[in-house]
């Protein structure tokens, strides 16, 4: 965004399909270089936004701003047919919008526990495949986690990616417990250090 009067608030739309979400956004001389700024919504992941105003940091060296990376998960009714939002951002008479493109978190499978500690998000398998979850629990001391138990299966839609409902039991057994996590066959156990903690 160029022009816009940091003192000022910004309006945001964010049009998606046949709707259009609002909220606002905050400016500040706060400078950043480099890659964007990563922020969730924990409290709502499957919504792009809940009125939470979005803050934009001054672009090193320019006079502009540029907002923080969103990381949110559609409901899956609409979720394979995300492809692009238009932002619109407005002050006055002056408005700045762009087309951009939704991403999937990487090119290889992967998992991650959504902050609701509910829901398991898989992505990077094919279109088709059913994928099965299961409950994993650390070896000892070490990194490496063991299959205890198989709990479920998602079958990968178009988009990709898939959202696990963790069951009742399994919710009661792992807990936030840090030596216990879901997860899908993926080739690293990264996630499962953070997945309940």
């Amino acid at each position: 965004m160029r022009g816009f009067d940091p003192a000022a608030p910004v309006g945001l739309t964010v049009d998606v399909g046949d709707r259009s979400y609002q909220t606002e956004i905050r400016l500040t001389d706060d400078e950043v270089e480099g890659e964007f700024v990563i922020v969730d919504y924990p409290d709502r992941p499957e919504t792009l936004f809940d009125g939470m105003p979005l803050t934009a940091f001054r672009v090193s060296g320019e006079n502009a701003y540029r907002t923080t990376v969103w990381e949110f998960v559609p409901p899956s009714a609409v979720r394979d047919t995300i492809v692009s939002v238009i932002l619109t951002a407005r002050q006055g008479e002056l408005s700045s919008q762009i087309v951009q493109l939704v991403n999937i978190p990487g090119e290889e499978p992967g998992v991650e526990m959504l902050s609701n500690g509910r829901e398991l998000a898989v992505w990077g398998f094919p279109a088709g495949r059913r994928v099965e979850i299961g409950l994993y629990r650390r070896d000892g001391n070490s990194d490496v986690f063991s299959l205890m138990r198989r709990v479920g299966v998602v079958t990968m839609p178009a988009s990709s990616l898939a959202i696990f409902t963790a069951p009742e039991d399994v919710i009661r057994e792992a807990g936030d417990n840090p030596d216990y996590c879901l997860s899908a066959p993926v080739e690293t156990v990264q996630h499962c250090k953070a997945a309940y903690s």
